[in-house]
């Protein structure tokens, strides 16, 4: 008996012993350094797993170099400058790969006061959220960091570990034309700042970009497809940008408009599969109307979430007319016609195309001067001014019970015709839209 029990004490310890040498050995190997996962595996048994992330939204700080086994929400967006090309020629870098990338030095950009450098669209809050930052109607971006982690598996499933991180600053900016034959959106989208701990080679990353319609019809297609390199690869081109084309035909009647939405698009691929991230959508819309394409602003595209433009009054060419105005804005106790009620004279304005519309609101307004300034109007040479303008909806008709939010004084012909002729350019330039349900948002400013 006692020998017996001897042995199963003997037996017991001896399984004991065992379990903690295994299960040392399994901890080693899943807490094991990057190193370790660079030595030596099983043949035909290890598995590389990658997975890309977009780290949370969060303001401007500082950043290191993350550690080999950081999981990322340790280093926030810094929106630091991007390396500019050290040479300062304008010879785009072509990539090896021939996938449409290149330096920084040659991106194609519009004209200077639309343009966005990638250290413009970092440093402003607004990027890193929803459709982005627009610096005005016909320029617009995103910024992100990507997050890439590589891990090496042994066995399968089994005894993972980091093999490395790696962040970058992505900036993607668009910009649209207002006169062009074509409807286009370019993109132009900026890695940099990349930081890398640990192994990330052989992981592919893929960034591209797509364009769906959303209203209207017609089609938005791009060029050319995305660029494809490993992270390795990606880091050693420091600053890079990728760029194409997206074109929009097509659109609802009688004004061809139709909107659709952008977003970029970032894939890296592993043993597990893809893993995918995309923007959130940046909507531009597109048209061909016919009162704008009188005006000479030709077919083109906008983005319509952009900040109001505004329409600054020349004092110098319509004098009158920027009295009119000012007067409206700042004294409309002293205007005329009369009101019931103290009288709400908007600043912010929305256009109107409607022929019949305008119409009626000159129609109002006409009769006003009559009646309120006798032996002054009709009178030669002279011409019924009123604010806010018959060409939005904001004008003189819809009225009612005594109340009008309106101003009306004869004043110089020459003076309010160049008023509205510098109208109709701002309207052209801006590609501000007054039908189709679009009544486009401006402001009225007397410098």
């Amino acid at each position: 008996m006692r020998k017996r029990q001897r042995g199963s004490i003997a037996s017991r310890r001896s399984r004991m012993l065992a379990g903690a040498v295994l299960g040392l050995l399994l901890a080693g190997a899943v807490t094991a350094p990057p190193a370790a996962a660079a030595s030596p595996e099983p043949s035909g048994k290890t598995e590389v797993r990658a997975t890309l992330r977009v780290l949370d939204d969060l303001p401007a700080s500082s950043f290191s170099a993350p550690r080999v086994d950081d999981d990322g929400l340790s280093a926030p967006p810094a929106k630091k400058f991007f390396a500019r090309d050290s040479s300062g020629g304008s010879a785009t870098q072509e990539p090896e790969d021939g996938g449409g990338a290149g330096t920084l030095a040659d991106p194609p950009v519009p004209s200077p006061s639309q343009s966005i450098t990638p250290e413009e669209c970092l440093g402003h809050d607004s990027s890193f959220s929803g459709r982005g930052w627009a610096k005005g109607r016909f320029a617009s971006c995103q910024g992100k960091r990507l997050w890439v982690q590589k891990v090496d598996c042994l066995i399968g499933s089994w005894f993972c570990s980091v093999a490395g991180n790696a962040y970058a600053d992505m900036a993607v900016i668009h910009y649209t034309k207002n006169d062009s034959d074509f409807r286009d959106v370019l993109e132009v989208t900026y890695v940099g700042n990349w930081r890398v701990a640990g192994d990330v080679s052989g992981v592919p990353l893929t960034i591209g970009s797509t364009c769906d319609v959303t209203s209207g019809g017609g089609s938005c297609t791009r060029d050319v497809g995305g660029t494809t390199r490993p992270v390795d690869s990606w880091v050693a081109q420091g600053t890079s940008f990728e760029y194409a084309s997206f074109a929009q035909d097509g659109g609802a009647a009688p004004n061809a408009l139709a909107t659709a939405d952008l977003r970029w698009v970032a894939t890296v691929v592993s043993d597990i599969g893809p893993s995918t991230q995309r923007s959130d959508p940046s909507q531009a819309r597109c048209d061909r109307a016919s009162y704008l394409l009188r005006s000479g602003a030709g077919q083109g595209c906008v983005f319509p979430w952009a900040p109001t433009p505004t329409w600054t009054v020349d004092k110098t060419e319509s004098p009158q007319t920027a009295q009119n105005i000012w007067e409206a804005q700042n004294t409309p106790g002293t205007t005329q016609p009369p009101s019931s009620r103290p009288k709400a004279i908007p600043t912010v304005l929305h256009r109107s195309a409607n022929a019949t519309e305008i119409r009626r609101h000159r129609g109002v307004a006409t009769r006003a001067c009559t009646n309120f300034f006798p032996g002054k109007y009709p009178a030669p040479n002279t011409d019924c001014d009123e604010y806010p303008m018959a060409s939005t909806r904001e004008g003189a008709v819809n009225k009612a019970d005594g109340v009008r939010d309106y101003v009306v004084k004869p004043i110089n012909r020459t003076d309010n015709q160049d008023a509205g002729t510098d109208l109709n350019r701002f309207y052209a330039a801006q590609r501000i839209m007054g039908s189709d349900g679009w009544n486009d948002a401006f402001q009225v400013r007397v410098p």
